[in-house]
C-alpha cells in the first residue's frame, strides 16, 4: 500500500514501476470513514498530479499495456 501526498507517493510508485515493470497498475480510492470533501480532494490530487507523473514514468521506462504485447 502506498499512501501520502503526491510529492511523497510519486517516488514510491516509480520504484514499484522500475522493479516490477507492470503492464497494469491500479489505484484504489479511499475506503472507510472519510468525508466527501476529503474523498474529492484525494481523487483530484490523483487525477491532476499523480496520474500524469505515472504516465510519464511509464513512457520513460518503456512500459506498455498487456494489450500492446
Amino acid at each position: 500500500m502506498i499512501c501520502g501526498t503526491p510529492k511523497s507517493v510519486i517516488p514510491k510508485i516509480r520504484k514499484v514501476l522500475e522493479v516490477l515493470r507492470p503492464g497494469v497498475f491500479g489505484f484504489w480510492q479511499n475506503d472507510g470513514p472519510i468525508s466527501a470533501k476529503d474523498r474529492t480532494t484525494s481523487m483530484r490530487l490523483i487525477a491532476n498530479e499523480v496520474l500524469p507523473a505515472v504516465r510519464e514514468m511509464g513512457k520513460e521506462l518503456d512500459l506498455v499495456s498487456p494489450f500492446e504485447r
